[in-house]
């Protein structure tokens, strides 16, 4: 760090990328910083969610919630490999050992309507799989990654206040430009029902911007890409115009969209 002053810092986005910022930021900051991370789901995750429903009755729980009959899945990314040297070496063998994420070890098929895998023919790749190996996922849930380096960074440095605040959709970023906190960043949105990216239409509607937080920030870090996105729905973390050429940058980059289906079967599957 350049100073010893204590800053406030503001992370938008609870991913792994939000989390691993997180888990950076509480080794570099003085003591009594404060970060606080924002993300618009009702849980901790981003694009490795996890959605879990009661058995009996279908309604919507917590993703942490394993003690209830329920079920549950990754209905955003299912698993990710360490394809750089950086990542393996740096980051990897603390999730590993954090127990956050472990190597998966599953039985990976692949089907094409009436046209099945010859005999020694390595089927279609689905992001790599199942041809690049190994794989990992993460432990009780792709969403285990980001709460539990999120855990691990607030007990890494007591002397720093580490807040998290999900249902928060960050919808403008602002200079503030008078008083004791001229220079710093405010964050404007809205929390609850209206943050999450499927609440009824009605329901966005009525949501107007009130500051996100009562603290002022001296720094930001966005984690999320869609925040550049003006068309894409909801998105959290409106930029302000001084970040035109990141969002000039991460406009250019190709969005491939996905459908997840979320499939219970009756009984266990065998094998």
């Amino acid at each position: 760090p350049m100073s010893t002053r204590a800053v406030n810092v503001a992370v938008v986005g609870g991913g792994v990328t939000g989390a691993t910022a997180v888990s950076q930021l509480v080794r570099l900051l003085p003591s009594g910083s404060t970060i606080v991370l924002f993300d618009q789901g009702r849980a901790l995750g981003g694009r490795t969610s996890v959605r879990r429903i009661r058995a009996d009755d279908g309604a919507r729980i917590a993703a942490e919630d394993t003690a209830t009959s329920s079920f549950a899945w990754d209905h955003g990314c299912q698993f990710f490999r360490a394809d750089t040297a950086e990542f393996r070496t740096c980051i990897l063998p603390e999730w590993l050992k954090g127990k956050h994420a472990i190597e998966w070890k599953g039985r990976f098929e692949h089907v094409d309507g009436d046209a099945p895998t010859k005999p020694g023919q390595l089927p279609q790749d689905f992001f790599g799989l199942p041809s690049k190996t190994p794989v990992y996922h993460g432990v009780g849930g792709m969403h285990a990654i980001a709460s539990g380096v999120l855990r691990a960074a607030a007990a890494h440095r007591t002397d720093i206040d580490v807040q998290v605040k999900v249902g928060a959709r960050v919808a403008s970023i602002e200079r503030i430009t008078s008083g004791i906190d001229a220079g710093a960043w405010q964050l404007l949105g809205t929390t609850g029902e209206a943050a999450f990216h499927d609440s009824k239409e009605e329901v966005a509607a009525e949501a107007h911007n009130v500051p996100c937080s009562n603290l002022s920030f001296d720094a930001l870090l966005i984690t999320d890409a869609s925040a550049s996105f003006e068309g894409w729905h909801r998105a959290s973390a409106g930029l302000p115009p001084c970040a035109s050429e990141i969002l000039a940058r991460v406009r250019a980059r190709v969005r491939v969209p996905l459908f997840t289906a979320l499939v219970a079967f009756s009984s266990a599957v065998p094998g």
